[in-house]
């Protein structure tokens, strides 16, 4: 009887001592992979209705599997939106796709991560900000701990990345964890 309580009690602790560590779920204050909500094949169009968020998370490493990636991935995307080049460790968005800088790990005035969802950015402020957008990740910007950037789709919805660079890795590599919202 010993024994159970004992393999009991680490089975009820081990995912919180796993989470206090960072094993598991997303960055500090996003869902988990693949989100809170995977979007119906029927979204609504009004663009001040109720958006599905769609959020996921893309390793990009020389030997990693993620080269073209769809954002909103099927049934609502269908064109590639990142691009990872495998020989020189490149990321960049395609089709259309755009991106803009919103905060990187200097830019938090606490000096720390985001730790929760109101540490990102809302929809209508990267909306506003993706008219902005360049064509290209800074290389400055992707060395940084961590950078936030608002992204417009190839398929016009809005979105953010949360990128890290995966250490000691040649080439350059990185994990980009998405959250994209689809009307």
């Amino acid at each position: 009887m010993g024994k159970r309580v004992r393999v009991a009690a680490v089975l009820v602790i081990c995912p919180f001592i796993l989470a206090a560590c960072g094993f598991g779920g997303g960055p500090h204050g996003l869902p988990a992979p693949p989100g809170d909500a995977h979007c119906p094949a029927f979204v609504s169009h009004d663009p001040h209705g109720p958006a599905c968020r769609d959020v996921t998370r893309f390793q990009f490493q020389e030997a990693g599997q993620d080269t073209e990636v769809d954002l909103e991935r099927p049934p609502k995307g269908g064109t590639n939106d990142l691009s990872y080049d495998h020989f020189t460790g490149e990321l960049k968005p395609i089709n259309g796709a755009r991106v803009l800088l919103y905060a990187k790990d200097s830019g938090w005035w606490w000096g720390g991560e985001p730790d929760k969802r109101s540490d990102y950015p809302a929809e209508e402020k990267c909306h506003n900000k993706s008219t902005e957008g360049q064509g290209a990740f800074s290389k400055d910007d992707l060395k940084a701990k961590f950078s936030i950037f608002c992204i417009k789709t190839a398929e016009n919805h809005d979105g953010f990345l949360f990128v890290t660079p995966i250490a000691d890795q040649k080439p350059d590599a990185y994990t980009v964890y998405t959250y994209i919202w689809i009307r």
